[in-house]
């Protein structure tokens, strides 16, 4: 069992380091920031897809249509990429 954690732990890091280098090539050789917005989103949700994680997203039928400020009690860098 320990090894089958082993793998995955691996298998999770390799996802990470090509969608991290996808990423950075994206925001270096792709023009319009919308559109390198757009891309790099999309890996960190390939990431997600790709190592088997679903992030579960409660309360977001609470947050009003337009701009709005999301304000959390932990520090976590993935919840404006999932919040979009």
């Amino acid at each position: 069992m320990r090894l089958l954690h082993a793998l995955f732990g691996l298998y999770a890091i390799f996802v990470f380091a090509l969608c991290v280098l996808f990423s950075l090539f994206v925001a270096i050789l792709v023009p319009g920031l919308e559109r390198r917005r757009r891309l790099v989103a999309g890996a960190a949700r390939a990431s997600f897809l790709l190592s088997g994680v679903k992030p579960e997203i409660n309360g977001l039928d609470k947050l009003p249509a337009e701009g709005c400020g999301v304000g959390a009690k932990h520090c976590n860098y993935l919840d404006e990429i999932l919040l979009k």
